[in-house]
């Protein structure tokens, strides 16, 4: 490497990888003597890395004081415009995307999600006041980077990305392809790889057997909990839990007691329940019935989500999507729509209701096995969701709406820039959907082993618990090769 990116390494922890990164930081220290500088969300969380990993943080804070920003009287308001238009033209980007992005800030940008439970930070987030706390938090990640003289970040949240990005900071987050248990480096805050095209391309010549037969085990869990979740015996049990635990938080002061109205959070268990009751209602077809039609799948993604919004800042509205699409379907062609377990709950109260007016659509029964109706299916289109990563594996034509999805690359993805380009695409996958089978199931079959290729196998770990050397040293040793190729 021309620089030492591992010189001052800024690392933000995250609760679904609480082992990982104290162990990536101890290897880090060992093998290039990097100084590791923590970043949490809470104070809580940077009292529990500090007090069980002494020695392997050189500094450690808490941005807590961003969302307790939201809480403070606003003065005048003229320098909190100028400094937005400042931070937008030295980096880039737009503001409205931050908002769009925290689930405290932005639930209006999830019209999927409106029902999520607030908090008294979501009360306060006037436009004005969300303007300051991210002033405030990008101004502080500013004078670390400069204090610390920042040559690395991993696992940024968006705003840092956005400094980084302009500064010219590698950036990079540990992410699962979503296959199997494999993980690989994305570069940037959409999760887009620097080695995935080059690995696709080395493989044009070369013909690749792989396929892919199933999810990854923690989608097949995250369902079963879903399941779970819509019994009435566990409503019950999940509303008095968040009364339960709502008492310990504020008996021991944790700063999470002081966020989520725990109205909302319980009565947000109680709608999960009902809602599921009324998706069952509107969502009876069964994949049997409509095996003999042409129609387009599209799986509906989670709201409020960050990998709705985050990964798709420039277009994230799937319910427009999916109507755009049954708008412009030649006669004789359908629209599949089929919810996400996990997204029961949030959503409007006529969500459902709107789809099932709309004569040219299906509502699948949400148990169907997603992979059997991609399969079924003419193509699948998607925001940035699983189910059109899964197709470009199985040689599926794609309509994607994220300008960033990493399966974009593969020639039977279609990325969906405008609805005036709904009609034509559309035509054409219908038009050459048998001829082109064994070409783009060899594509998928390619892209795959690329996929698999620019990957570490974390082989079912729980990086919730003792990460082994062995791991740590293949995902260092990727992190390397993405470093040497920035």
């Amino acid at each position: 490497m021309k620089n030492d990116p591992y010189k001052s390494v800024f690392v933000f922890s995250h609760s679904e990888y609480r082992e990982f990164f104290p162990a990536l930081a101890q290897a880090l220290k060992g093998k290039y003597g990097s100084r590791i500088h923590l970043y949490c969300s809470t104070e809580q969380d940077r009292e529990y890395y500090v007090s069980r990993y002494p020695g392997f943080f050189d500094t450690a804070h808490s941005i807590r004081f961003f969302y307790n920003s939201l809480l403070e009287p606003l003065g005048a308001t003229g320098e909190l415009l100028n400094k937005a238009v400042f931070y937008e033209k030295r980096y880039h980007f737009l503001l409205a995307h931050l908002f769009a992005d925290d689930r405290h800030i932005g639930l209006g940008f999830s019209p999927g999600g409106i029902n999520f439970p607030r908090s008294v930070f979501s009360r306060n987030a006037t436009y004005f006041k969300s303007l300051r706390a991210f002033h405030r938090l990008m101004e502080h990640f500013e004078e670390t980077i400069d204090r610390e003289r920042i040559t690395l970040i991993i696992n940024p949240v968006k705003a840092l990305s956005m400094i980084a990005k302009g500064r010219g900071i590698p950036q990079r987050i540990f992410t699962a392809t979503r296959y199997k248990n494999y993980y690989y480096w994305a570069v940037n805050d959409v999760l887009e790889s620097n080695l995935l095209e080059e690995a696709f391309a080395r493989l044009e010549n070369t013909r690749c057997d792989i396929k892919l037969h199933s999810q990854p085990q923690y989608y097949v869990d995250s369902r079963k909990a879903a399941l779970r979740s819509f019994q009435f015996n566990t409503m019950i049990r999940n509303v008095g839990y968040e009364i339960l635990r709502r008492g310990y938080q504020r008996l021991r002061g944790y700063e999470k007691a002081k966020g989520y109205f725990l109205k909302d959070n319980a009565l947000a268990h109680y709608r999960i329940w009902s809602q599921f009751r009324k998706l069952k209602h509107f969502a009876r077809t069964r994949l049997q019935e409509i095996l003999h039609r042409d129609f387009i799948y599209f799986p509906l993604g989670v709201e409020p989500e960050r990998s709705l919004t985050r990964d798709s800042p420039e277009f994230c509205h799937q319910q427009y999507a999916a109507q755009a699409i049954a708008k412009d379907l030649p006669a004789g062609t359908f629209l599949a729509v089929k919810e996400h377990l996990t997204a029961v709950g949030p959503r409007p109260d006529d969500y459902y209701k709107s789809f099932n007016m709309m004569t040219n659509v299906f509502m699948l029964d949400p148990l169907e096995p997603s992979l059997e109706v991609i399969k079924a299916s003419k193509a699948v289109a998607t925001v940035t969701g699983t189910a059109g990563l899964e197709a470009a594996f199985l040689g599926i034509p794609v309509l994607s709406f994220g300008k960033h999805n990493i399966y974009n690359m593969v020639p039977h993805a279609h990325y969906i820039s405008s609805w005036l380009q709904i009609p034509e695409t559309v035509q054409s996958i219908l038009e050459n959907f048998q001829s082109g089978k064994e070409k783009r199931a060899q594509d998928g079959s390619r892209f795959l082993q690329a996929m698999i290729d620019v990957s570490v196998d974390c082989e079912g770990t729980d990086f919730n618990k003792p990460i082994s050397s062995e791991l740590i040293g293949k995902a260092l040793h990727l992190l390397d090769t993405t470093l040497e190729k920035e």
